[in-house]
This record gives structure tokens, C-alpha cells and sequence, in this order.
């Protein structure tokens, strides 16, 4: 991240300056009056700073009998060749409800014949969580050709492909972009593209979070002027969750601005039912455009007619990635609490002689108290039987547990004591789902061995 942040802030700061590249003062300085046209001298690099001079043909023959004269200005920018391989600088800013998205990265042509273009893009930078998902690098790579359709010049169509990837997550799919009607006064541009999701879902805290299994993006824009086109944007979006399946529709707007000066800028967002998104994405790009042959043509023939916004702005749209956000959609989901059943069950107080036999609690015979559990719910019950106090007030603890399931019992006994004197109370102590209760039981005086008396009903 600390070396991400510096490119980005460079990026972003520097862009007024590179607005800037083709300095007014050098341009003025270069006259062809009366000499033949020269090249001037350029930097090597499509990436330029600093203080740089060149020399361009003089109308005049100047000291030392040059016909040249030299001129320098500050530059800072892109300025690829547009018969060269790379062709734009890319800086992205996307926001979701759950991140911050800042990448930069470049498309460059990776093949081009009469009629076909073949570009890439490749952007890579960090995602900024707005919760308790971690931060993570993001990498975004694109691939799409572009060609006319039919032979008149006036549409345009180029299929693609995606994927996006951020550590645990990630999306991939097809994309499509069609230009209609470039030759009139109102182009008109539509970019749809269909990310599956792929990634496992993992628990945070008391969340899951998963992102979207679909995610469908379509953007649609008129061209008011050469530089400034306008549009609605939509997204549709489906997971189908650990627990749940959810479904969201956002919609919105866009607004994109092609400067003369080499850069496009796009803004734009969408809000729905379960959040929103939005974008700023900046382009530095080619300088000029060149003409693009007709398949089959032994000469140079303008792919659009010299009417509408002409065949540069064909060509730019055609060396433009299929417009679309490569964030991830990410929905949070809380693990559900099965609700713990309120304890319900009965205990069963049995007193009994070793020897079996008929006497009485009155007399003074030894007796063996036992105690029965059963669980009388719905659910499972953690049982634990603690202790037993015996007639003669000495406590027996017995510590028996088990998980009962419904209809299930648990019983235990404690040792044999002489029964003394009245009153014949028994004290159980249990604990059912970590709740305790202290229960007694009552025998009356004078009832013979063995006495079992009526379950005591323990209940919400």
C-alpha cells in the first residue's frame, strides 16, 4: 500500500499538468515558411517531465548559417504514439458501501490489421474496507477487440473479456460495447458486461460476507458534442448467500468528458434498495488518431464519413475499454442465532430401602434417594444433576450430566442414610441449558418404602 498511495496521489495532482502537455509556446514556435518539414526531436519515452527542448525549422537562416532553431518548455504527461502499443494512462476511483477502490494502469494495442483492434488493459491498486474486511490488492485486467460493423462506417462493435481479483474474492466474464450511428451528430455508445463471482464465503465476527454470484453492468450514453457525452447506468446484482438469497437493482447516471488536451474524465454512480456505488475514472491518452483501413481497400479510406463527430472519435472509442467498474460487490450477512428453548422437563423423586423392605419413613430404616430427569421440550438439553440432600441433612453431590434429547431421561441416586426424624424433605439441585434450580421434594411422614411422588414440572 505505502508504495500504491504515492503513484495514485502523483497521479491525481500531476493531471492538471499533464492537461498542460502540449505547451501553446512550443507549438506557436514551429514554422514552415519557405523550408521543408522536419521532425522534431521527442523523447523516446511515452511517459515525459522535466525541462525538454527540441529543434523545429526556422523561416530564417539564423547565426551560424542554421535554418533550425531551438525552443524548450516544462512538460510533465502520456503522450503515446498512436502507432505505437500503448495508448492510455488510467486512474480509477470506485466507491461501495463496503470499499474504497484506488487503481491506475495502462492499455496498450496488442494486435491491429485493416479492420480489427486487439487492446488490453491492466490496473492494479488497493481496496480500502469502510468495515471490518480487511484491506486487500485489487488487480483488474481486460482484453476486447473492436471492429466496424457492416460497411458504412457508422457502427461499431467490440466483445471482451474480464477478470477482477482482490484476495479472497473476485469476478470474471464477458463484456460488450456498441457505438451507433457514429456518422450523425449523436453517437450513440452502450458497455454491458457480466461478472460471476467466485470466492468462498468467511465469517467475521458475527457476519458472512460473500460477493455477488451475479453482477451485470450496462451503461448508456449519448454524445451531446465531440467532447461531451451523457448517460443512465444500471446493475443488477444476485448472491445467493450462506443463508439467504438476496437480489438488488441500482440505477443511475454518468457524465464523460474528452478533452482536446489527450485526457478523458467519467463520473458517475448508482443507488438501489442495499446500497450504492459510484465512480471517477481519469484517462491520459493518445495524441492524435490514425486512420483505420476498410478490409479489402488498397488505399486509405476514413472508417466514419467527414460528418457526425468523424472517425477519431471511432477510433478513440475503439481503443477504449469496454466501460464498466471492476469493484466488488460484497454483502454482509448475519450468522443466524437458533434461539435457545426456555428449559422444560420433570423430576421424578423415588425414596427406597436397600433391603426392600415394607417399613415406614417414620421409623428409623436407612433409605436410597434417587432422582429422574426427563426433558419434556423441543430441543436439546444440557443436563447436569449437581447434588442430592438426604433426609438426615447431609448432601451428596452427585455431578451426573448428559445431552438429553426429547423424551430423553437422566437419573441418579444418592448413598444410603438413615431416615431420622421429620419433616422428610429431599433438596435436588440441577441445571438445565446453564440455568439452575433448586427443587424439593416432600414426602410425607409415615408413607411405606418405596415412594415415588407426583414429577415436579419444571417450565417456562
Amino acid at each position: 500500500m505505502s508504495r500504491v498511495l504515492p503513484l495514485l496521489l502523483a497521479s491525481l495532482l500531476l493531471a492538471p499538468i499533464a492537461i498542460g502537455a502540449d505547451d501553446p509556446s512550443l507549438a506557436g514556435a514551429v514554422v514552415f515558411e519557405g523550408e521543408a518539414a522536419a521532425e522534431a526531436s521527442e523523447s523516446s519515452s511515452p511517459f515525459f517531465a522535466g525541462w525538454q527542448g527540441r529543434e523545429v525549422p526556422a523561416n530564417r537562416l539564423l547565426s551560424g548559417d542554421s535554418a533550425y532553431q531551438e525552443i524548450s518548455g516544462f512538460n510533465f504527461g502520456f503522450n503515446a504514439d498512436p502507432e505505437g502499443r500503448l495508448q492510455g494512462l488510467h486512474t480509477h476511483v470506485n466507491v461501495t458501501e463496503f470499499q474504497t477502490l484506488l487503481d491506475t494502469g495502462v492499455t496498450a494495442i496488442l494486435f491491429e490489421n485493416a479492420n480489427t483492434i486487439i487492446s488490453g488493459r491492466a490496473l492494479g491498486g488497493y481496496a480500502f474496507s469502510h468495515g471490518d474486511i480487511e484491506d486487500s490488492w485489487h488487480t483488474s485486467f481486460d482484453l476486447f477487440a473492436a471492429r466496424p460493423l457492416g460497411k458504412t462506417g457508422a457502427n461499431f462493435m467490440k466483445l471482451g473479456a474480464f477478470v477482477d481479483n482482490q484476495d479472497d474474492f473476485g469476478k470474471w466474464g464477458p463484456a460488450v460495447g456498441l457505438l451507433l450511428n457514429a456518422d450523425s451528430a449523436r453517437p450513440i455508445t452502450i458497455d454491458a458486461a457480466y461478472g460471476s463471482g467466485f470466492g468462498d464465503p468467511y465469517t467475521l465476527g458475527q457476519s458472512v460476507y460473500s460477493v455477488a454470484d451475479d453482477d451485470f453492468q450496462i451503461q448508456a450514453g449519448l454524445a451531446l458534442s465531440p467532447k461531451l457525452q451523457v448517460g443512465v447506468t444500471g446493475q443488477y446484482l444476485r448472491w445467493d448467500g450462506v443463508f439467504s438469497q438476496e437480489e438488488d437493482w441500482k440505477t443511475g447516471g454518468f457524465l464523460r468528458y474528452h478533452s482536446d488536451r489527450n485526457f478523458t474524465v467519467s463520473i458517475g454512480g448508482a443507488g438501489g434498495e442495499h446500497g450504492s456505488t459510484g465512480f471517477l475514472h481519469f484517462t491520459l491518452r493518445q495524441k492524435r488518431a490514425s486512420p483505420l483501413l476498410v478490409e479489402g481497400s488498397a488505399k486509405n479510406v476514413n472508417l466514419v464519413p467527414d460528418q457526425g463527430l468523424g472517425q477519431s472519435f471511432a477510433r478513440a472509442w475503439m481503443l477504449a475499454p469496454i466501460q464498466r467498474q471492476e469493484s466488488l460487490q460484497i454483502r454482509e450477512e448475519s450468522v443466524p442465532q437458533t434461539p435457545v428453548e426456555s428449559p422444560r422437563g420433570t423430576l421424578t423423586c423415588t425414596v427406597t430401602d436397600s433391603a426392600g423392605s415394607l417399613g415406614n419413613l417414620l421409623a428409623a430404616i436407612p433409605a436410597i434417594h434417587q432422582v429422574t430427569y426427563t426433558n419434556t421440550g423441543t430441543q436439546d438439553q444440557t443436563v447436569t444433576i449437581n447434588s442430592i440432600e438426604n433426609f438426615d441433612g447431609s448432601v451428596t453431590a452427585v455431578g451426573a450430566s448428559a445431552t438429553l434429547a426429547p423424551g430423553q431421561a437422566l437419573s441418579a441416586q444418592g448413598p444410603e442414610v438413615a431416615t431420622g426424624a421429620p419433616p422428610f424433605n429431599q433438596s435436588v439441585v440441577i441445571t438445565v441449558n446453564g440455568q439452575q434450580f433448586n427443587l424439593t421434594c416432600a414426602f410425607p411422614a409415615g408413607v411405606a418404602f418405596g415412594t415415588t411422588l407426583a414429577p415436579i414440572v419444571i417450565g417456562p
